[in-house]
């Protein structure tokens, strides 16, 4: 086949390879269910693209796609090169063997992400002129610029399942064959109840400060990469020197040697601690994850990275499964609905959403609720907590609030001898009591969960295992 290729103001084409898809479209009418994709927008031509659009109408409408249907459209419209549009469709229509399908239709979205680069670049070396924006912004500019390219050139995951494709799925996590589609948290009471993270799911582990959100996801973090799976963790609030401190006393606790990592940042640790913690150091030294401590960042910039990550951990043999946000209302929002804090907060809970579909893993993000919570006699975050903060609730496959009653006990002091007394050995009786309260599970039950912590280690543990 003769290629009639075309750089028509300087972008690339080849409107033969447009004209090959057409006629087998025609052809084929079975073609347009098929293809997903080209889209119209792909083609270079524009004549071509509306009669793509046209067809594409026809076969949402349940009606063929043949001359007939398309003379309404197009009997009147000319042709750059003379003549008219349903001349160049008999061509099509009675043109000798089409080629494949399948290979047209990559080759034509192969072009069209070309053009798409090409544009891009011009329009990146256009914006070095401009004099009024720092480079630091051009580049974040291009570099989202760059992120919608690459996430429009990823091939699309399938997303039409038959019938036995759907059981067969199913027998699968019957019989234990979904496990890579499973990011254990390695709490047996949490994984019991929820199954552990799902690739394609968002949750949200909510909580007043200080009750111990960020312990349960470096916790479940460690864990998820000590299993094989590549962990992203955007600390948009700490450091990665105080998060890494934090997961190494962790993964070095025990009852006889708790470590702090208060201690550690401080550089006071001495004799067995400095071995234990060293330990600790060489064993997460290992793990597949990756830390963006950068804070501001947008929800693009959060999906641009996620991707990198991904890429990263591919080039290691390894797959990303498991995103974690620290935290939710540090994610710096879009222009979009500047001011209207709901609206914000919506708009990046929806893109995390997407973002767990679109690259297919699990995404956790932590979200700080607001001090309603301390009013109420019982401070235990229920889901109404959630209701003025945006869809969270709706998005969330999962929500999760974390609760200690000890962060209470704490500051509470009382005048009475005897009941302060109480208040001390409550305190102690509870010192190192987690609640996790799974308060919506799209695939499981609700349940409250008592987990051990000892928060100055930011150790958790499933609770028989911490006593």
């Amino acid at each position: 086949m003769q290629s009639e290729a075309t750089t028509r103001g300087g972008e690339i084409a080849d409107l033969e390879l447009e004209r090959s898809l057409l006629a087998t479209l025609l052809a084929d009418n079975g073609g347009f269910d098929k293809i997903g994709g080209p889209q119209p927008d792909d083609l270079f031509d524009p004549i071509y693209a509306s009669v793509l659009a046209a067809g594409l109408d026809l076969r949402a409408e349940r009606r063929p796609v043949n001359l007939t249907t398309l003379r309404s459209r197009f009997a009147h419209v000319p042709f750059p090169s003379g003549g008219s549009v349903l001349d160049h469709l008999k061509t099509c229509e009675f043109a000798g063997s089409t080629p494949d399908m399948a290979d047209v239709a990559a080759a034509l979205r192969d072009l069209s992400q070309r053009r798409d680069i090409q544009r891009l670049g011009e329009q990146i070396s256009g914006s070095a002129h401009d004099h009024g924006a720092s480079p630091a912004s051009l580049l974040i500019d291009a570099s989202r610029g760059l992120d919608d390219l690459l996430s429009k050139c990823r091939p699309a995951g399938k997303t039409l399942r038959t019938m036995p494709e759907a059981v067969d799925d199913v027998l699968g996590a019957l019989h234990g064959r979904d496990e890579d589609k499973r990011i254990l948290t390695g709490l047996t009471d949490v994984d019991r109840d929820t199954g552990g993270w799902r690739r394609g799911e968002y949750g949200i582990l909510g909580g007043r400060p200080s009750m111990g959100k960020s312990a349960v996801a470096t916790a479940v973090g460690r864990r998820a990469a000590k299993a094989g799976h590549g962990v992203a963790f955007f600390s948009l609030e700490m450091t990665t020197r105080q998060l890494m401190a934090r997961m190494i006393t962790d993964a070095c606790w025990s009852r006889d040697l708790p470590i702090s990592y208060s201690d550690a940042l401080r550089g006071m640790l001495r004799g067995r601690e400095l071995a234990t913690f060293q330990a600790g150091a060489r064993e997460v030294r290992e793990l597949p994850l990756l830390i963006e401590e950068q804070s501001g960042l947008t929800a693009t910039d959060i999906a641009a990275r996620t991707r990198s990550c991904a890429e990263i951990f591919a080039r290691q043999g390894k797959r990303l499964g498991l995103v974690i946000v620290d935290h939710l209302g540090l994610v710096r929002p879009s222009n979009r609905y500047r001011g209207q804090k709901v609206h914000e907060v919506a708009e990046t809970s929806q893109a995390m959403a997407h973002l767990a579909k679109s690259e297919n893993v699990a995404v956790l993000c932590l979200h700080q609720l607001n001090r309603a919570v301390e009013a109420r006699d019982n401070k235990r975050p229920t889901l109404s907590d959630l209701r003025d903060t945006g869809n969270l609730e709706q998005d969330a496959d999962v929500v999760m609030f974390v609760y200690r009653s000890t962060y209470y006990l704490e500051r509470l002091k009382l005048d009475d001898p005897a009941e302060e007394a109480d208040r001390v050995a409550l305190l102690a009786e509870k010192r190192n009591d987690l609640e996790l309260s799974i308060a919506k599970n799209r695939n499981g039950p609700t349940s409250t969960i008592e987990l051990f912590c000892d928060m100055a280690a930011n150790a958790v543990r499933d609770k028989w295992r911490g006593r």
